[in-house]
């Protein structure tokens, strides 16, 4: 059963169309990558699906209802959390630890470290600390959030999104600018998301898509192409020439 439905969907910059009536259905608990050349598209179309776009023409079911017009906050609310765009990782002194049980406690409504039941600031930490050994940074609790390598950076931000308790996580390059180590590092925390929720993944690491995705939609000029397992994907003839030429033929 599908967990988001993207139908005829548009988005204009005066006049170029950015998003040209695309279509994308994205099935609970798998990964599904949105590839393509740079201008098809993508960072557009995550961003309509986010909120952080509004559509021109359209609709964006989740979970069967449609979300094309509402904001943002009112979509992350729902369960629907864009990471990297939608929430940045607080500076200075804030350890991980208080990021992501900070990010908890805005989904809760609970006043973390104010003015609170002990046991309420409990479940909140337990949370956090849960949600820190899932993006792998156990031992680092206690670590400035500043102060980490860029790649693990980005997995707070993983982090962050997780807190919202979102059922489908929007992920937009997550390995871009990171090490060779790091993006290995991400591609297993991904991997280990896989069927514990819905993932939607823009990447241009081809070797991380394949291993990764269950599905593969290819944009182009703002269109679906074709959608289909790696495998199907890599045998395209018509994804071939638009797109991945010989770069995944063999």
């Amino acid at each position: 059963m599908a967990l988001l439905e993207v139908h005829q969907l548009v988005k204009r910059f005066g006049g170029i169309i950015a998003t040209d009536h695309a279509n994308l259905k994205v099935f609970r608990g798998e990964i599904h990558a949105l590839i393509g050349p740079n201008g098809a598209g993508k960072t557009t179309l995550m961003a309509q699906l986010a909120g952080a776009l509004r559509s021109d023409d359209g609709r964006i079911l989740f979970d069967g209802t449609d979300i094309v017009a509402l904001p943002l906050h009112e979509r992350v609310g729902l369960g629907l959390a864009r990471s990297y765009q939608i929430t940045s990782i607080f500076r200075g002194n804030f350890t991980v630890l208080d990021n992501i049980a900070l990010a908890v406690q805005r989904r809760s409504g609970s006043s973390y470290r104010f003015w609170k039941p002990v046991a309420s600031e409990a479940a909140i930490e337990e949370e956090a600390r849960r949600i820190v050994r899932a993006i792998g940074l156990a031992g680092l609790e206690y670590r400035p959030a500043a102060a980490l390598a860029h790649g693990q950076q980005r997995h707070v931000e993983i982090g962050l999104a997780l807190a919202t308790g979102a059922r489908l996580l929007l992920l937009d390059e997550p390995m871009a600018g990171v090490s060779g180590d790091e993006s290995r590092a991400m591609t297993r925390l991904i991997q280990g998301l896989k069927g514990q929720m819905t993932i939607v993944l823009v990447e241009h690491d081809m070797e991380a898509v394949f291993a990764l995705a269950d599905r593969i939609s290819v944009l182009v000029y703002g269109k679906v192409i074709a959608t289909g397992t790696p495998d199907e994907i890599k045998a395209d003839p018509e994804v071939k020439r638009a797109y991945l030429g010989d770069e995944v033929a063999a």
